[in-house]
């Protein structure tokens, strides 16, 4: 027991390097050993307690998962504080191997967890970082996709519009409302499609109960159009409604098309665009804050070596960081006034990343300001882009 004890030990010690949120469990569910971070995140998480009365599989029993496969993608929750991890595990002879990683969100926030930055290795920054470009790439392609649906609607609409001229020569077969008005609003003609029309306006053989249409018409036969389009709705209906007022006649000729189906679709696909944009925003946001957390230069090139992102450790200065966007190492030479030296020779790193699609590391050393040496490792690497098939280039300076 002594012998397993220590080999326990000393794979606990190795593993908590890499992951601080590590969980020994026995095959009786009971806790073994806790990672540091755990332990900071929650006071009730102690070994020899069982797992199942601190946390809360999503769904059901994540052993069982881990039973059927040798690592699974699986989430926890505590039963006893705003705190939710993401989780991949192992089965083993002896209990479990549980690595954990905590789900930083809207819903749940960092301070949740008695956390702070430095509570987390730079390989999880990194991670999901990556995750970031993915789902951001998968939302924006989705956003392209209802956008151009959207157009196409509109499309349709204009399309409906000019069938709708041509069909009114065969009003009894329209299956849109085709009505005519005499000099009073009184009815004189309506096809058989007419009907929910003539409901929604209160059209009789007298008159037209709804005042805001006949107000309409009277303005249409006081200025003399001939052809006008209107959008009304009434008693939830929404028509495209094109009048036609021939000076020389005293009468209205009026087509309609019920669009309220489409109008519904118009609202829903907007509501998405608008869902979508805010997860994106409070997406960036939360990612950009934690790569101007990161204690190392990180920079975003596109592919014309242009700064496209630079956190606070990589320029510090917040004027010359926004001046450097759009920009690249040669303006930032002619900007401070010193030799492009340094600048051809990251240039000539940046041609070699993108042309043999692979990554470089090289060591900078710098004098500063007041005269001493700093060496500084440089590591460039190539993203491709999925959506426009482009290359851009980031770079982890440190």
């Amino acid at each position: 027991m002594e012998s397993k004890g220590l080999d326990l030990d000393l794979l606990f010690e190795a593993l908590e390097f890499s992951n601080p949120h590590t969980l020994f469990i026995d095959d009786k569910g009971t806790i073994i050993k806790v990672g540091k971070a755990f332990q900071k995140s929650s006071a009730e998480l102690k070994p020899g307690k069982p797992f199942d009365f601190i946390f809360s599989w999503l769904p059901g029993s994540g052993f069982k998962e881990l039973e059927k496969s040798a690592t699974s993608l699986l989430f926890f929750q505590s039963n006893f504080s705003n705190q939710r991890y993401k989780v991949s595990g192992r089965k083993t002879a002896w209990g479990y191997i549980l690595h954990a990683n905590p789900v930083v969100n809207a819903s749940f926030q960092i301070s949740d967890y008695n956390l702070t930055l430095k509570d987390f290795s730079q390989q999880n920054y990194i991670a999901e970082y990556l995750f970031l470009l993915q789902s951001s790439s998968k939302a924006l392609s989705d956003l392209e996709k209802i956008n151009e649906e959207y157009v196409a609607k509109n499309l349709a609409l204009e399309k409906s519009k000019e069938e709708l001229s041509s069909t009114a020569l065969f009003p009894n077969e329209n299956p849109n409302p085709v009505i005519r008005l005499g000099s009073s609003f009184e009815l004189l003609y309506a096809n058989p499609s007419s009907a929910r029309f003539i409901s929604d306006f209160g059209i009789s053989n007298t008159t037209i109960d709804d005042q805001a249409f006949r107000s309409k018409l009277e303005e249409i036969r006081s200025i003399g159009t001939e052809n006008s389009s209107l959008y009304l709705t009434r008693n939830g209906n929404t028509y495209l409604v094109n009048v036609r007022k021939n000076a020389k006649s005293n009468f209205f000729n009026i087509y309609a098309a019920d669009i309220t189906h489409f109008v519904e679709e118009v609202k829903a696909k907007e509501s998405e665009l608008s869902i979508l944009n805010a997860r994106l925003l409070d997406q960036k946001a939360f990612y950009e804050y934690i790569l101007d957390s990161i204690p190392s230069d990180i920079a975003v090139f596109d592919e014309n070596h242009k700064y496209l992102f630079v956190n606070p450790q990589g320029i510090s200065n917040a004027e010359i960081r926004n001046f450097m966007i759009g920009k690249d190492d040669f303006d930032y030479c002619h900007y401070k006034g010193i030799s492009t030296e340094g600048a051809e020779f990251r240039r000539e790193k940046f041609n070699k990343v993108i042309k043999e699609d692979t990554e470089l590391e090289w060591e900078d050393n710098l004098i500063d300001a007041h005269g001493n040496r700093k060496v500084i490792m440089r590591r460039m690497r190539p993203i491709y882009n999925p959506i426009t098939h482009k290359k851009k280039c980031s770079g982890l300076w440190y």
